[in-house]
């Protein structure tokens, strides 16, 4: 099961660069616990709703074609703390549909599971530090951004682009 707090059918500033809207999933629940976390309203898993993976897929997919939305942003919480093969069938059935996937993630690069990456197009990862604060985005310079490379099993570093948003 996954535990969400809320589900953003046209959302505009989570994906950035891209000139169109994602379907945001704000996942409940993380024991990361940053200092002054933009979103510690969502480190109690109980601020969410229970929902079974296939139904969550089942509707993303079903509002992103009614809209023409083309990307899905996980984020939270901590998605990476959710149900282990409740997030990957998700991420499998949002890749089958053709969506762009954006994961959000407190996690180091190589701790993100090769079978949840080989889904993902772009990832930002890494805990959010206080002391390293930074305008613009990621939030932390400790953070950085990865695009997965079509076409094969590799990410590139691109952190040095979005850190001139």
């Amino acid at each position: 099961m996954l535990t969400i707090a809320k589900l953003d059918r046209y959302d505009l500033v989570n994906n950035p660069q891209d000139k169109t809207a994602s379907f945001t999933i704000w996942f409940s629940g993380c024991n990361f616990k940053c200092k002054n976390c933009y979103n510690d309203i969502l480190w109690d898993k109980n601020k969410g709703h229970i929902y079974d993976g296939k139904f969550i897929a089942d509707v993303v997919c079903n509002m992103c074609n009614q809209l023409g939305v083309q990307s899905v942003v996980l984020l939270g919480g901590e998605p990476l703390q959710q149900d282990r093969q409740e997030l990957l069938l998700i991420c499998k059935r949002f890749y089958e549909a053709h969506l762009k996937i954006w994961l959000y993630t407190g996690y180091e690069f190589n701790e993100i599971p090769d079978e949840i990456l080989q889904y993902v197009s772009m990832v930002k990862c890494g805990r959010y530090i206080d002391e390293l604060k930074q305008d613009g985005f990621p939030a932390s310079s400790n953070q950085k951004i990865y695009k997965h490379i079509k076409y094969s099993d590799k990410f590139k570093d691109v952190t040095k682009h979005y850190t001139k948003i």
